[in-house]
């Protein structure tokens, strides 16, 4: 889990789904997003940069290596 930088919005990743979840201070659910298996093998971690971009780890298998995947901050969207 890891707090947005900018939203102050708690994301999380799931390994079990490839699932994303984003929630408000409150606890309301805002997104749920299923990663795709293509990109997040198994999403392991997450973290932010300070301008507010997403980091998420991957799992490193026997035949493939670690991946992490970077996506830039959009304000228009969860």
């Amino acid at each position: 889990m890891a707090v947005h930088p900018i939203t102050k919005h708690y994301y999380m990743t799931s390994a079990k789904g490839n699932l994303l979840l984003i929630i408000d201070r409150s606890g309301s659910i805002l997104h749920i997003d299923k990663l795709p298996k293509s990109l997040h093998r198994q999403p392991e971690g997450l973290c932010f940069d300070e301008q507010g971009n997403l980091y998420i780890s991957n799992e490193q298998k026997k035949d493939n290596e670690a991946v992490i995947h970077f996506y830039t901050y959009n304000p228009n969207r969860p």
